[in-house]
């Protein structure tokens, strides 16, 4: 959802990152792909592991990363996401912890 309320008789639309670029490289030394956008209003990070470091954090299949947006009146928002999974219809989900 692309709107966050701060009361009950006002709220704030963010803007959609459409006028990016869209890059994919490899991160955290090769053991993880990275999805950048970056654009005029915002930009979003994700990462997934491909590769194990150790087998306490390998997450294959998981997604994570933050994301930073800025209001039609200039605000900075920002947030984390911690655990992505890529659903039957190839839309990114949120699943619990």
């Amino acid at each position: 959802m692309n709107t966050l309320t701060h009361s009950a008789d006002a709220c704030t639309t963010l803007m959609p990152i459409c006028d990016g670029r869209l890059r994919f490289h490899s991160a955290f030394g090769g053991h993880s792909i990275a999805m950048i956008i970056e654009g005029s209003m915002g930009e979003a990070r994700l990462y997934r592991d491909y590769q194990p470091v150790d087998e306490i954090d390998f997450r294959p299949g998981t997604w994570w990363g933050s994301e930073s947006r800025v209001d039609q009146q200039g605000r900075s928002w920002s947030s984390s996401v911690g655990r992505l999974v890529c659903d039957d219809f190839g839309n990114l989900v949120e699943v619990p912890a």
